[in-house]
């Protein structure tokens, strides 16, 4: 490509970052606009939540209430199963969940003094609102561009990450592509997506042969658990969750089974093994004995192709 071609990206978050980046990486010497809100340049998120749950920030500044409408933390990602640990996890350590309920009203004369929920009212100094985002595809939708107007209402891609004019292409958050793994379309929210996805289509936009399907991946870091997580489930579409190790010591895996075959998992505190052969076993789509499974004198290698114990 020419010196005299000019790409516009449309967003300075993580993928359009990662994806400009990638144009540079790969020799491309031409013109490139990156479009954003903020009138900071791209940068790095701190990782502030972390950093207070593992200590390194003072958390001597203040009781904590969560209030959120599901049943368990980290529900839509982890189930009801696994969100029951980390809220068990949280409660260890002072936190207080009100579960099942909504925020209708913050109160106060120049500074927060309660939030009233569906269940009562919450005296309060500060409140942290972390409600989610809806993908912002109107840029898109005026341009004509195809949405999907299932759930994720995301802009809808091809496998190289091309929506349905062939000079736009879309990655990271906003991005609803095919998952030949989980036969359907899916819109994922993780830092590890947007720098895949936004180096992916850097990538394509070069005229290189891409085809971008990763496995959905991200981690946490609450107090003395660290986890990580592959994969991906729709609400119900797993049957069971299998655990292997020692919850209680928090050092085990777990994997989430459709039909005997895993489409999820995680392992928390054993970082030797690693989300490496977690991911292996996700891949190989093979049926699983879940007895098998949950034996931790079984290697996870012996799961992964057929190989043996």
């Amino acid at each position: 490509m020419g010196t005299d071609q000019t790409f516009v990206i449309v967003g300075a978050g993580l993928a359009g970052a990662k994806a400009a980046q990638a144009l540079r990486d790969e020799g491309f010497a031409g013109r490139v606009i990156l479009l954003g809100e903020e009138s900071e340049r791209p940068y790095e998120r701190p990782p502030l939540s972390k950093g207070y749950l593992l200590g390194r920030q003072d958390r001597t500044d203040c009781a904590v209430t969560v209030v959120a409408p599901t049943l368990t933390p980290l529900h839509a990602a982890l189930g009801p199963e696994m969100g029951g640990f980390f809220a068990d996890l949280h409660r260890r350590h002072g936190v207080e969940f009100l579960l099942g309920s909504g925020v209708t009203g913050i109160q106060g004369d120049g500074r927060v003094s309660a939030v009233v929920t569906t269940d009562g009212r919450l005296a309060a100094d500060a409140v942290v609102i972390g409600i989610g985002v809806h993908p912002n595809t109107d840029p898109a939708e005026q341009a004509g561009l195809t949405l999907d107007h299932g759930g994720d209402r995301g802009i809808v891609v091809d496998a190289r990450l091309r929506t349905d004019d062939p000079d736009i292409y879309a990655a990271g958050d906003v991005a609803s592509g095919p998952s030949s793994r989980y036969g359907r379309r899916i819109r994922v929210e993780h830092w590890a997506n947007a720098i895949g996805g936004g180096r992916a289509a850097a990538r394509a936009m070069l005229g290189q042969d891409v085809t971008y399907d990763d496995l959905p991946y991200f981690f946490s870091d609450q107090y003395d658990v660290g986890m990580e997580f592959a994969g991906w489930f729709a609400p119900g579409g797993y049957d069971r969750v299998i655990t292997r190790g020692d919850v209680a010591g928090h050092a085990f895996h777990a994997f989430w089974l459709s039909a005997n075959r895993i489409v999820a998992g995680m392992h928390v505190n054993l970082w030797d093994e690693g989300i490496g052969a977690v991911q292996e076993l996700i891949r190989g789509r093979r049926p699983i004995d879940p007895v098998r499974l949950a034996d931790g004198s079984i290697p996870l290698a012996a799961h992964i192709d057929g190989r043996p114990a």
